[in-house]
């Protein structure tokens, strides 16, 4: 049974400077570095659901584990190097709140209306005609073209030649 993509992937988040989703960048680090007993239960649950949708904060997590990894090895962490490297990176921890850009209001509609157009697909990966997703949706053209194009460039869906759509 594959597990079920978390709906937290649809939304843009404000991207941190460190890489990935700023409500998620502190967890990220206590999990790379085997930290994940600060991490509760459900909460490493909810992070390790983001990070299958979210290639930023998988990159992210790659980068922490490699920063980990490469700083446990006793001659590169006394390279001056490593230690510009740490200090950015404690100096960037400490300020607690990343400027993170806001999306703007167009992309916020565009997830919003994705979000609810992928709620009307079956979850069985039935495929839906078009025509009924239109129907159904009652958005006007553009909206749904906008949220359909958001959902295929996230991989959330699929649209076949003969315009059936379906949850991938």
């Amino acid at each position: 049974m594959e597990p079920k993509k978390a709906k937290q992937g649809l939304n843009p988040e404000p991207a941190s400077p460190l890489g990935g989703c700023e409500q998620y960048s502190l967890d990220i680090v206590d999990l790379a570095t085997g930290e994940s007993a600060f991490v509760g239960k459900e909460r490493r649950e909810e992070v390790l659901r983001h990070l299958v949708d979210c290639a930023p904060c998988r990159q992210a997590f790659k980068d922490y584990e490699n920063i980990y990894a490469t700083s446990v090895t006793e001659e590169y962490s006394k390279t001056p190097e490593f230690q510009k490297k740490k200090e950015d990176l404690v100096a960037l921890l400490k300020k607690g709140s990343f400027a993170a850009k806001k999306p703007s209001p167009f992309v916020v509609k565009i997830v919003k209306h994705a979000d609810m157009i992928y709620s009307y697909l079956p979850e069985n990966g039935k495929p839906m005609p078009l025509p009924e997703l239109e129907t159904k949706s009652k958005l006007p053209s553009d909206d749904l073209h906008d949220a359909i194009g958001w959902l295929v460039c996230k991989e959330w869906i699929n649209i076949t030649e003969n315009e059936q759509v379906h949850r991938v």
